[in-house]
């Protein structure tokens, strides 16, 4: 078992964030924890790396309670740039990092260049943008070679560019058999990674797939009149745009029924369009 969370529940005074949680990650995942802000996700990482206690519940991690500090021998997380120190250069940060965890000095070259941050190694980090402050928290988690990665907000800051070598940086790390929870308020950015999505949502988790909305299609079919009697008596309603583009509102089981009934009338779909991502519209199911 990599990750297990039993009955985890936090509040702040009379504020709950963390109900009754149970999460089980059984096999190397990539996984965007998607919330607005101020929903809980920082807290739930402060809790899983044993930085705040949980009112109830327990954490295990490799096996181990996460109280025991040998587990971050296999964790590392990437938290806001808080943790930095404006009078540090990012080689000073990431020397006493490797000395923590007696990684060679090469490891620290290597990782800097991947990052593209050797031209600013030996500059203070209140100097730093905060592109280049994400890149160095990004360092600092990678440098102990994890085998669990937690990301809170990774993306802050981030050109395209870097956007880009972050998501080629996380999905190499998967191929190696690394665990990463990425927490984002940007699920644009996050179904770029994976299709793996936990909603943070009422003090619970939710994952994507336990969520079953309505989304937008466009059909292009061949000849609709063939099964607009039977479309009507099955609840079908539809937006004809054209003679062959049509608008329809479906959740999965609908989707499924209409492209049966399509089948079995040989009315051809010529293409079929998805206006938004099933994940969105999860989301703003959720959130709005």
């Amino acid at each position: 078992m990599i990750l297990q969370l039993i009955q985890v529940s936090k509040s702040f005074g009379d504020h709950q964030v963390l109900d009754d949680i149970d999460f089980e990650l059984k096999e190397p995942q990539i996984i965007g924890l998607v919330a607005p802000n101020g929903y809980g996700k920082t807290t739930l990482f402060n809790i899983i790396s044993n930085l705040e206690k949980p009112d109830h519940g327990e954490i295990m991690i490799f096996s181990e309670k996460n109280t025991n500090e040998k587990i971050f021998e296999h964790l590392a997380y990437l938290q806001d740039n808080r943790v930095l120190y404006d009078n540090l250069t990012a080689r000073e940060h990431l020397a006493f990092v490797a000395a923590c965890h007696n990684v060679e000095q090469q490891e620290i070259i290597e990782i800097c260049d991947r990052l593209g941050m050797s031209h600013y190694l030996d500059k203070r980090v209140k100097k730093y943008s905060l592109g280049m402050k994400q890149h160095l928290l990004l360092a600092i988690a990678l440098i102990s070679q994890p085998q669990l990665l937690l990301l809170d907000e990774p993306l802050n800051g981030l050109d395209p560019s870097s956007v880009k070598l972050f998501r080629e940086i996380m999905t190499e790390l998967f191929n190696k058999g690394v665990s990463i929870i990425i927490s984002s308020h940007n699920l644009y950015e996050i179904e770029k990674l994976t299709s793996n999505i936990l909603f943070l949502h009422d003090q619970k988790l939710i994952r994507n797939t336990e969520i079953d909305v309505p989304v937008d299609y466009f059909y292009f079919l061949s000849d609709i009149r063939k099964i607009e009697t039977e479309l009507t008596k099955n609840g079908f309603f539809w937006q004809s745009k054209n003679s062959v583009e049509f608008l329809f509102t479906l959740n999965e089981c609908q989707k499924e029924k209409l492209e049966e009934i399509c089948q079995s009338n040989d009315v051809l779909i010529y293409d079929c369009i998805q206006k938004i991502s099933k994940t969105e519209a999860a989301y703003f199911s959720l959130f709005t």
